[in-house]
C-alpha cells in the first residue's frame, strides 16, 4: 500500500525519536556528571547546582537508558492514534476535493448557457458560445446590455429593469490578468460585501480579519474550497510538532477572505 506524505513524517519522527532516545539519555548523564565535577570546584552555590540541575538531568539521563522499552512502547501507541487520525483526515481532504470537483463542474455547466445577448454588443449568441462571433468579445465580458433579454444597461446595474433578471458578469479582469468570476450572489452577505471590496480595490485591498477562520484554520479553509493552505497546513504542524498550525491560523485569519476569493473569483488555490 502507498503511504501518504503526512504517514512518512509521522513514520520518519519516529524512527528518529527511537535512534536519538538512548544518546539524549547519555548526553543527560554526562552533563549531569560535570556539573557535578563543577560544582566541586564552585564553593558558593554548589547545593543549588546539584539540587537545580543535577539531580534532574541524571535521572532523566537514567531513565532514558534502563526503560528505553517502555517509552518506545507508550510512544508507539501515541504514534498508532496519530496515525489512525491522519487517515482521517486525509480521508476528509479527499472527500471534499471529490465534493468540490462535482460542484465546480456543475457550476461550469451552468455557466455556459446563462448568456442569450452578447453584454459587449448585445447581439444574440449560442447559449455555450464562448466568444461573441459578432464583436468578438467574451459574451459576460462588458456590461452595456441584458444577457437575458439585450436590452441597454450601465455598469451601475444589478438587475434587468425591462425583464427582471439579475445582470452577469462572470469573465472581467483582475490584478495580474487573469480572467474572474464577479458574480457572488449566492454568498453570505458578509463575502459578498467583502469580495467586491477586493474586486473593486484591484486587489490592492486583501480582506479584513475572519474570526470564522481564525477560530475553526483548516476546518473553515476546506469548507470553502481552499485546500492547498490547509495541506500546507497539516503537512507542515506534522513536520514541526505544531509551530506551522500556530502560523497558520493567524494566516487564515488575515488572508482567510482573499484565499477564498481567489477561489470563488478565479478558481486558484494560495498557499498562503
Amino acid at each position: 500500500m502507498r503511504r501518504s506524505p503526512l504517514t512518512l513524517i509521522l513514520d520518519y519522527n519516529f524512527m528518529i525519536f527511537q535512534k536519538t532516545l538512548v544518546p539524549f539519555g547519555w548526553i543527560c548523564v554526562v552533563f549531569s556528571l560535570l556539573l557535578l565535577l563543577a560544582s566541586i570546584f564552585d564553593a558558593e552555590a554548589p547545593v543549588v547546582v546539584i539540587v537545580i540541575l543535577f539531580s534532574p538531568l541524571l535521572l532523566i539521563g537514567i531513565y532514558c537508558i534502563w526503560k528505553k522499552e517502555k517509552i518506545i512502547d507508550g510512544a508507539m501507541k501515541r504514534y498508532q492514534k496519530n496515525a489512525l487520525r491522519i487517515q482521517s483526515v486525509e480521508q476528509f481532504i479527499i472527500n471534499k476535493l471529490d465534493a468540490l470537483k462535482r460542484r465546480r463542474e456543475a457550476v461550469q455547466e451552468v455557466k455556459l448557457i446563462v448568456a442569450k445577448y452578447c453584454r459587449n454588443c448585445g447581439k444574440d449568441v449560442n447559449a455555450k458560445a464562448e466568444i461573441c462571433t459578432n464583436c468578438g468579445v467574451r459574451p459576460l465580458n462588458e456590461k452595456k446590455f441584458c444577457q437575458e433579454c439585450g436590452v441597454e444597461t450601465n455598469s451601475n446595474q444589478e438587475i434587468c429593469i425591462k425583464c427582471g433578471v439579475r445582470l452577469k458578469t462572470f469573465m472581467s479582469n483582475t490584478a495580474n490578468g487573469s480572467p474572474a468570476n464577479t458574480d457572488f450572489s449566492n454568498l453570505p452577505q458578509y463575502y459578498q460585501d467583502e469580495f467586491r471590496k477586493i474586486f473593486e480595490s484591484n486587489e490592492t485591498y486583501k480582506g479584513k480579519w475572519n474570526w470564522a477562520a481564525f477560530g475553526f484554520g483548516p476546518i473553515w479553509a476546506l469548507t470553502k474550497g481552499v485546500w492547498v493552505a490547509p495541506l500546507i497546513d497539516i503537512v507542515g504542524a506534522s513536520a514541526t510538532l505544531g509551530v506551522v498550525g500556530v502560523i497558520y491560523w493567524f494566516i487564515f485569519a488575515i488572508r482567510g477572505n482573499y484565499m477564498y476569493y481567489s477561489y470563488i473569483a478565479k478558481n486558484k488555490q494560495l498557499p498562503i
